[in-house]
């Protein structure tokens, strides 16, 4: 993926106008006023094109009056473009001469086409007030010539005018026609193919960049989500409790079904064999029993002793009495009757 956005880059990048500047001499016309500077394109050490600026200056100078004169060789002219254009109407404005009309500009729109010399010169003149400030203007010039181009120069497809060579898909309309600039002419010069390559590898680090920022950033948030179900997910740990502390896990509960209540039947049948239970249930209640004398013959006594009984302790581990006690308690006490009546 990011090969193809590389790529798209890439191409995208090649359809870029690259500005090329080298080798164009820069006049500033504001620091010619006290000359009246006269440039001879080609001659003296200068150039056969280059720039003419308002000023070095982000805002051109008040009350100036200045003019620079650009000179070529005999039979040849002068061909300018504006290249941007600040300046404040109607008090400041640029007169060009030696075109084929005097022409007054100022504004903040730069003339969209090419202006061409009548003649060898052509001369600039600006004037400003006291009122106001702007940047000025920009344009650039060339010096060509009709007739037979040499290997040196390159040819126009309008009317044939030859330029310097050199400017050949620079980014600036030195012929006038845009026809030193159009990719049948270009190509990929070595200026374009070293912008072209400068822009891949920027292109190319910053989607690397982004890359490791999305897959850190999924990270980070993929750690805060774990931690987050983690936090809500376990329960609140008591603050005396040492780090690491693990709740102990006592035996699973007793589920099954509890046994039937305890009956002689079921005990015989073995149905409590191996089940825990409480002995009170699993064994009958202690035994207690109360049982009554036989009763006396004589009736006389029946409002003492109408019945007399014999009850076994509380724990029924009393023996019981035999029957010759029981036989001798009574005689005993049918002779007590007797001594009683007589």
């Amino acid at each position: 993926m990011n090969l193809i956005l590389c790529l798209f880059c890439c191409v995208g990048a090649s359809l870029v106008v690259i500005t090329v500047d080298a080798g164009y001499d820069t006049t500033y016309v504001q620091s010619e006023c006290s000359s009246n500077k006269t440039i001879t394109l080609g001659q003296n050490g200068w150039s056969l094109y280059g720039f003419v600026d308002a000023t070095s200056r982000d805002c051109y100078e008040h009350n100036k009056d200045c003019s620079v004169t650009l000179s070529a060789k005999s039979g040849h002219h002068v061909t300018m473009r504006f290249q941007w254009m600040s300046i404040e109407c109607p008090s400041d404005y640029l007169n060009i001469t030696g075109d084929t009309k005097s022409s007054i500009y100022c504004g903040g729109s730069a003339p969209p086409f090419s202006i061409y010399s009548s003649s060898n010169w052509v001369s600039l003149r600006f004037v400003t007030d006291s009122d106001y400030c702007a940047a000025g203007f920009r344009l650039y010039y060339t010096s060509y010539h009709y007739g037979e181009c040499s290997e040196n120069e390159f040819r126009c497809v309008h009317e044939g005018r030859c330029i310097p060579k050199e400017l050949k898909c620079d980014s600036h309309d030195n012929c006038g026609d845009w026809s030193d600039e159009v990719t049948a002419s270009c190509g990929l010069t070595t200026a374009a193919v070293v912008s072209i390559s400068v822009s891949c590898a920027l292109v190319g680090i910053v989607l690397i960049a982004c890359s490791f920022y999305c897959i850190c950033s999924k990270k980070h948030s993929s750690g805060s989500s774990v931690a987050q179900r983690r936090r809500t997910s376990s329960p609140a740990r008591n603050a005396t409790e040492p780090l690491g502390f693990v709740e102990p896990i006592g035996p699973p509960k007793y589920i099954d079904t509890p046994p039937p209540a305890y009956t002689t039947a079921a005990a015989s049948n073995g149905i409590y064999a191996g089940l825990y239970e409480d002995p009170d249930q699993i064994h009958p209640p202690p035994y207690q029993s109360t049982f009554t004398t036989a009763p006396y013959s004589s009736s006389s006594n029946n409002n003492n002793n109408n019945s007399q009984s014999l009850t076994c302790g509380d724990n029924g581990n009393s023996p019981r009495p035999s029957d010759n006690e029981d036989n001798s308690r009574a005689g005993r006490g049918n002779s007590s009757n007797a001594n009683r009546s007589s």
